[in-house]
């Protein structure tokens, strides 16, 4: 009935759906300086309980990519908007492209936990092809940006300076 439908749509969106009688999820606690609150105040909006910043972690962790530089990609990509939509269609905190490669469409990527879902394996996959190299996956990810590599370290390091 309604359960089963709920369910395959989750599936066919990719989206993170969890049963009505399980638990909610528990939001990490951590301090961060009023500074990053203040500059990134998406970075704090909770979706399912859980804060942006929490999201994007636990998708970098998921993906093996180190957290404080997928925190510094998406504050560099979208100041951490999960609503945030580029001219070429690049959706949500990742700014991953919708409805090209298999992608879904810009309203499923509003999703954090989707968004993250595709922006993390991207990512990963574009480690994998330039072998580890840190330089060439962001510059790979972001279509070979000038000076996009030095952004996202730079707003990396003040996301790790702004950790309590």
């Amino acid at each position: 009935g309604t359960m089963k439908a709920m369910l395959i749509f989750c599936l066919l969106v990719m989206t993170a759906c969890s049963s009505p009688l399980a638990s909610p999820p528990k939001a990490t606690v951590r301090a961060f300086s009023p500074e990053f609150q203040k500059q990134y105040p998406h970075c704090f909006l909770r979706f399912d309980g859980r804060p942006v910043w929490q999201i994007v972690e636990e998708a970098a962790l998921k993906a093996s990519i180190d957290p404080t530089l997928m925190m510094g990609l998406v504050m560099a990509e979208s100041r951490c908007n999960t609503y945030a939509v580029g001219a070429a269609g690049d959706t949500g905190l990742g700014q991953v492209v919708a409805d090209r490669w298999g992608r879904p469409s810009q309203a499923v990527l509003k999703n954090p936990y989707t968004n993250m879902q595709w922006a993390t394996s991207i990512l990963a996959d574009r480690f994998k092809k330039c072998k580890g190299n840190e330089r060439c996956a962001l510059q790979a990810y972001n279509g070979n940006g000038a000076g996009y590599t030095e952004k996202v370290k730079a707003r990396q390091a003040l996301y790790r300076s702004w950790m309590k």
